[in-house]
Protein backbone atom coordinates (compact mmCIF):
# COMPACT_ATOMS: atom_id res chain seq x y z
CA UNK A 1 0.00 0.00 0.00
CA UNK A 2 1.17 3.42 -0.66
CA UNK A 3 0.26 6.04 1.48
CA UNK A 4 -2.49 8.75 0.35
CA UNK A 5 -4.39 11.78 1.68
CA UNK A 6 -7.64 10.73 2.84
CA UNK A 7 -10.86 12.25 5.00
CA UNK A 8 -13.44 9.01 4.64
CA UNK A 9 -13.13 8.26 8.29
CA UNK A 10 -13.01 10.94 11.21
CA UNK A 11 -9.61 11.30 10.89
CA UNK A 12 -8.14 13.17 7.50
CA UNK A 13 -4.66 11.70 7.14
CA UNK A 14 -1.69 13.63 5.82
CA UNK A 15 -0.03 12.40 2.67
CA UNK A 16 3.00 10.09 3.50
CA UNK A 17 5.42 8.45 1.12
CA UNK A 18 6.16 5.58 3.70
CA UNK A 19 4.25 1.90 2.60
CA UNK A 20 2.14 0.61 4.61
CA UNK A 21 2.19 -3.16 4.72
CA UNK A 22 -0.06 -5.97 6.05
CA UNK A 23 1.79 -8.79 8.17
CA UNK A 24 1.65 -12.10 9.77
CA UNK A 25 3.31 -12.18 13.07
CA UNK A 26 3.87 -14.92 16.34
CA UNK A 27 0.81 -13.36 18.00
CA UNK A 28 -1.32 -12.26 14.54
CA UNK A 29 -1.57 -10.11 11.77
CA UNK A 30 -0.79 -6.38 12.03
CA UNK A 31 -0.13 -3.41 10.02
CA UNK A 32 3.12 -1.80 9.44
CA UNK A 33 3.96 1.85 8.17
CA UNK A 34 7.51 2.17 6.60
CA UNK A 35 10.56 -0.39 6.47
CA UNK A 36 13.07 -1.70 8.96
CA UNK A 37 16.06 0.42 9.19
CA UNK A 38 19.53 -0.80 10.27
CA UNK A 39 18.67 1.20 13.64
CA UNK A 40 17.51 -0.92 15.69
CA UNK A 41 15.92 1.95 18.04
CA UNK A 42 13.98 3.29 15.13
CA UNK A 43 11.84 0.83 14.79
CA UNK A 44 8.30 1.23 12.47
CA UNK A 45 4.89 2.16 13.54
CA UNK A 46 3.04 -1.64 13.88
CA UNK A 47 -0.43 -2.14 15.12
CA UNK A 48 -2.26 -5.45 15.40
CA UNK A 49 -5.79 -5.94 13.71
CA UNK A 50 -8.64 -6.13 15.95
CA UNK A 51 -10.05 -9.34 17.43
CA UNK A 52 -12.51 -10.65 14.16
CA UNK A 53 -10.18 -8.77 11.49
CA UNK A 54 -8.42 -10.67 8.92
CA UNK A 55 -5.13 -9.46 6.94
CA UNK A 56 -8.17 -9.57 3.58
CA UNK A 57 -10.18 -7.23 4.43
CA UNK A 58 -7.69 -4.28 5.68
CA UNK A 59 -7.82 -1.74 3.01
CA UNK A 60 -5.65 1.56 2.77
CA UNK A 61 -8.31 3.66 4.71
CA UNK A 62 -8.26 1.12 7.64
CA UNK A 63 -4.78 0.76 7.98
CA UNK A 64 -4.43 4.23 8.09
CA UNK A 65 -7.20 4.68 10.61
CA UNK A 66 -5.41 2.09 13.26
CA UNK A 67 -1.88 3.67 12.12
CA UNK A 68 -3.43 6.73 13.62
CA UNK A 69 -4.29 5.65 17.05
CA UNK A 70 -4.82 7.01 19.70
CA UNK A 71 -7.52 9.09 18.52
CA UNK A 72 -8.49 12.12 20.79
CA UNK A 73 -11.92 12.75 21.36
CA UNK A 74 -12.35 15.39 23.50
CA UNK A 75 -12.37 16.46 26.65
CA UNK A 76 -14.33 15.26 30.07
CA UNK A 77 -16.97 18.06 31.08
CA UNK A 78 -16.16 17.57 34.30
CA UNK A 79 -12.49 17.10 35.19
CA UNK A 80 -11.00 18.56 31.85
CA UNK A 81 -9.10 16.12 31.52
CA UNK A 82 -8.78 13.89 27.59
CA UNK A 83 -10.68 11.29 26.27
CA UNK A 84 -8.75 8.84 23.94
CA UNK A 85 -10.12 5.93 21.53
CA UNK A 86 -7.20 3.21 21.02
CA UNK A 87 -6.20 -0.13 20.49
CA UNK A 88 -4.47 -2.55 23.06
CA UNK A 89 -3.38 -6.09 23.77
CA UNK A 90 -7.16 -6.90 25.24
CA UNK A 91 -8.62 -5.27 22.31
CA UNK A 92 -10.01 -1.43 21.89
CA UNK A 93 -10.77 1.11 24.89
CA UNK A 94 -11.68 4.47 25.54
CA UNK A 95 -9.13 5.78 28.81
CA UNK A 96 -9.84 9.07 30.47
CA UNK A 97 -6.80 10.98 32.12
CA UNK A 98 -8.01 12.28 35.54
CA UNK A 99 -5.01 13.16 36.60
CA UNK A 100 -1.29 13.87 34.92
CA UNK A 101 -0.62 10.16 36.14
CA UNK A 102 -3.99 8.87 36.59
CA UNK A 103 -6.44 7.42 33.94
CA UNK A 104 -9.62 5.32 34.33
CA UNK A 105 -10.19 2.87 31.33
CA UNK A 106 -13.40 1.11 29.93
CA UNK A 107 -13.64 -1.37 27.41
CA UNK A 108 -15.67 -1.17 23.65
CA UNK A 109 -18.75 -3.16 23.17
CA UNK A 110 -18.98 -5.04 20.79
CA UNK A 111 -21.10 -2.83 18.54
CA UNK A 112 -18.57 0.14 18.91
CA UNK A 113 -15.71 0.56 16.77
CA UNK A 114 -12.33 2.20 17.78
CA UNK A 115 -12.13 4.16 14.66
CA UNK A 116 -15.52 5.44 14.89
CA UNK A 117 -16.71 5.94 18.35
CA UNK A 118 -17.57 9.89 19.60
CA UNK A 119 -17.27 11.56 22.45
CA UNK A 120 -20.98 11.27 23.64
CA UNK A 121 -20.63 7.66 23.49
CA UNK A 122 -17.35 7.31 25.26
CA UNK A 123 -19.05 9.50 27.84
CA UNK A 124 -21.58 6.96 28.68
CA UNK A 125 -19.25 4.00 28.72
CA UNK A 126 -17.24 5.83 31.14
CA UNK A 127 -20.35 6.49 33.40
CA UNK A 128 -20.84 2.94 33.72
CA UNK A 129 -19.19 1.33 36.86
CA UNK A 130 -16.06 -0.64 36.65
CA UNK A 131 -16.16 -3.84 36.48
CA UNK A 132 -12.94 -6.04 37.82
CA UNK A 133 -12.41 -9.31 37.30
CA UNK A 134 -14.26 -10.36 40.69
CA UNK A 135 -17.81 -8.79 39.62
CA UNK A 136 -17.30 -11.00 36.41
CA UNK A 137 -16.71 -14.22 38.16
CA UNK A 138 -20.11 -13.16 40.68
CA UNK A 139 -22.56 -15.39 39.16
CA UNK A 140 -26.55 -14.05 39.25
CA UNK A 141 -28.73 -16.21 42.28
CA UNK A 142 -30.74 -18.60 41.30
CA UNK A 143 -33.47 -17.94 43.88
CA UNK A 144 -33.17 -14.99 46.73
CA UNK A 145 -34.22 -16.26 49.60
CA UNK A 146 -34.46 -13.22 51.96
CA UNK A 147 -31.89 -11.52 54.71
CA UNK A 148 -30.32 -13.47 57.55
CA UNK A 149 -32.02 -12.65 60.86
CA UNK A 150 -28.44 -12.38 62.80
CA UNK A 151 -26.68 -10.13 60.47
CA UNK A 152 -29.33 -9.31 57.74
CA UNK A 153 -26.88 -10.91 55.42
CA UNK A 154 -29.05 -12.13 51.93
CA UNK A 155 -28.87 -15.87 52.13
CA UNK A 156 -29.50 -16.78 48.14
CA UNK A 157 -29.39 -20.30 46.07
CA UNK A 158 -27.04 -21.07 43.75
CA UNK A 159 -25.85 -23.41 40.65
CA UNK A 160 -22.35 -25.25 41.81
CA UNK A 161 -20.22 -27.87 40.21
CA UNK A 162 -21.68 -30.42 41.78
CA UNK A 163 -25.49 -28.98 42.27
CA UNK A 164 -27.78 -26.28 43.82
CA UNK A 165 -27.06 -25.25 47.17
CA UNK A 166 -27.50 -22.34 49.27
CA UNK A 167 -25.10 -19.36 50.21
CA UNK A 168 -24.72 -17.42 53.58
CA UNK A 169 -21.49 -15.01 53.79
CA UNK A 170 -18.94 -17.97 53.28
CA UNK A 171 -20.94 -20.59 53.98
CA UNK A 172 -21.79 -22.92 51.64
CA UNK A 173 -24.89 -25.61 51.89
CA UNK A 174 -26.03 -28.29 49.61
CA UNK A 175 -29.72 -29.08 49.36
CA UNK A 176 -30.49 -32.55 50.95
CA UNK A 177 -32.44 -35.07 48.88
CA UNK A 178 -36.00 -34.25 47.68
CA UNK A 179 -35.52 -30.40 47.99
CA UNK A 180 -36.13 -28.55 45.43
CA UNK A 181 -35.40 -24.84 44.91
CA UNK A 182 -39.21 -24.98 44.54
CA UNK A 183 -40.02 -26.34 47.66
CA UNK A 184 -36.87 -24.38 49.58
CA UNK A 185 -38.28 -22.18 52.11
CA UNK A 186 -35.59 -19.59 54.31
CA UNK A 187 -36.44 -21.85 57.37
CA UNK A 188 -35.22 -24.67 55.82
CA UNK A 189 -32.01 -23.25 54.29
CA UNK A 190 -31.03 -21.31 57.91
CA UNK A 191 -31.34 -24.40 59.66
CA UNK A 192 -29.11 -26.28 56.68
CA UNK A 193 -26.63 -23.43 57.00
CA UNK A 194 -26.25 -23.42 60.67
CA UNK A 195 -25.30 -27.18 60.42
CA UNK A 196 -22.57 -26.72 58.08
CA UNK A 197 -21.36 -23.86 60.13
CA UNK A 198 -21.39 -25.74 63.25
CA UNK A 199 -19.52 -29.12 61.61
CA UNK A 200 -17.18 -26.28 60.31
CA UNK A 201 -16.25 -25.01 64.07
CA UNK A 202 -15.71 -28.72 65.08
CA UNK A 203 -13.56 -29.45 62.97
CA UNK A 204 -11.40 -26.26 63.92
CA UNK A 205 -11.71 -27.30 67.90
CA UNK A 206 -10.26 -30.70 66.90
CA UNK A 207 -7.67 -28.90 65.08
CA UNK A 208 -6.68 -26.70 67.71
CA UNK A 209 -6.75 -29.37 69.83
CA UNK A 210 -4.29 -31.86 68.42
CA UNK A 211 -1.99 -28.80 67.69
CA UNK A 212 -1.73 -27.89 71.48
CA UNK A 213 -1.44 -31.79 72.71
CA UNK A 214 1.38 -32.23 70.11
CA UNK A 215 3.12 -29.16 71.56
CA UNK A 216 2.30 -30.31 74.85
CA UNK A 217 4.25 -33.71 74.48
CA UNK A 218 7.24 -31.74 72.69
CA UNK A 219 7.72 -29.78 76.18
CA UNK A 220 7.19 -31.98 78.48
CA UNK A 221 9.57 -35.03 76.61
CA UNK A 222 12.42 -34.15 78.84
CA UNK A 223 10.39 -34.03 81.94
CA UNK A 224 8.34 -37.14 81.11
CA UNK A 225 7.03 -39.63 84.25
CA UNK A 226 6.65 -42.22 81.33
CA UNK A 227 9.03 -45.32 82.64
CA UNK A 228 9.70 -45.75 78.68
CA UNK A 229 10.67 -42.28 78.57
CA UNK A 230 12.95 -42.06 81.70
CA UNK A 231 14.70 -45.21 80.50
CA UNK A 232 15.64 -43.45 77.18
CA UNK A 233 16.74 -40.27 79.07
CA UNK A 234 19.14 -42.59 81.87
CA UNK A 235 20.35 -44.58 78.67
CA UNK A 236 21.26 -41.13 77.45
CA UNK A 237 23.26 -39.98 80.50
CA UNK A 238 24.82 -43.02 80.96
CA UNK A 239 26.01 -43.05 77.14
CA UNK A 240 27.23 -39.43 77.80
CA UNK A 241 29.00 -40.65 81.27
CA UNK A 242 31.32 -43.33 79.65
CA UNK A 243 32.50 -41.22 76.81
CA UNK A 244 33.45 -38.61 79.41
CA UNK A 245 35.08 -41.68 81.35
CA UNK A 246 36.92 -42.97 78.06
CA UNK A 247 38.29 -39.16 77.43
CA UNK A 248 39.62 -39.07 80.56
CA UNK A 249 41.44 -42.04 80.75
CA UNK A 250 42.91 -41.73 77.58
CA UNK A 251 43.92 -38.45 78.98
CA UNK A 252 45.54 -39.96 82.54
CA UNK A 253 47.04 -42.42 80.17
CA UNK A 254 49.03 -40.13 78.22
CA UNK A 255 50.15 -37.85 80.75
CA UNK A 256 51.69 -41.30 82.99
CA UNK A 257 53.47 -41.78 79.69
CA UNK A 258 55.45 -38.32 79.46
CA UNK A 259 56.51 -38.75 83.26
CA UNK A 260 57.78 -41.59 82.54
CA UNK A 261 59.94 -40.89 79.81
CA UNK A 262 61.10 -37.48 81.21
CA UNK A 263 62.32 -39.28 84.88
CA UNK A 264 63.76 -41.69 82.40
CA UNK A 265 65.93 -38.90 80.88
CA UNK A 266 66.67 -37.08 84.02
CA UNK A 267 68.43 -40.47 85.28
CA UNK A 268 70.93 -40.61 82.69
CA UNK A 269 74.79 -40.22 84.03
CA UNK A 270 77.66 -38.02 82.43
CA UNK A 271 79.09 -41.43 80.74
CA UNK A 272 76.19 -41.71 78.85
CA UNK A 273 74.94 -44.56 80.36
CA UNK A 274 71.29 -44.78 81.86
CA UNK A 275 70.11 -46.01 85.07
CA UNK A 276 67.44 -48.29 85.02
CA UNK A 277 64.33 -46.73 86.94
CA UNK A 278 62.31 -49.64 87.58
CA UNK A 279 62.81 -53.32 89.40
CA UNK A 280 66.06 -54.04 91.50
CA UNK A 281 68.74 -51.98 90.82
CA UNK A 282 72.29 -54.42 91.51
CA UNK A 283 75.05 -53.10 93.19
CA UNK A 284 78.75 -53.19 91.55
CA UNK A 285 81.41 -53.66 93.79
CA UNK A 286 84.63 -52.81 91.73
CA UNK A 287 87.42 -55.10 92.06
CA UNK A 288 90.66 -54.65 94.32
CA UNK A 289 94.06 -54.83 92.40
CA UNK A 290 96.71 -56.85 93.73
CA UNK A 291 100.53 -55.81 93.70
CA UNK A 292 102.90 -58.48 94.72
CA UNK A 293 106.41 -56.99 95.42
CA UNK A 294 109.32 -58.65 94.40
CA UNK A 295 112.16 -58.73 96.91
Amino acid sequence: MTGVQTCALPICFPVTIQLIYVRQGPYGPYVQLGDETEDSKKKPKRVSLPKGVSSEEVSLEYALGLLSLPRLLGTHPETGGKIQANLGRFGPFVAHAIAPKEQEFRSLKKEDDVLTIDLERALALLAEPKRGRAASRTKPPLKELGLHPEDQEPVNVYQGPYGIYVKHGKVNAGLPEGETIDTLTLETALSLLSAKAGSKGKKSTAKSTAKSTAKADDSDGANSTDPKGSKAAAATRKTAKASTATANTTKTTKTTSTKAKTASESETNGSGKITPTSGTAKKTTPKKTTTKKTP
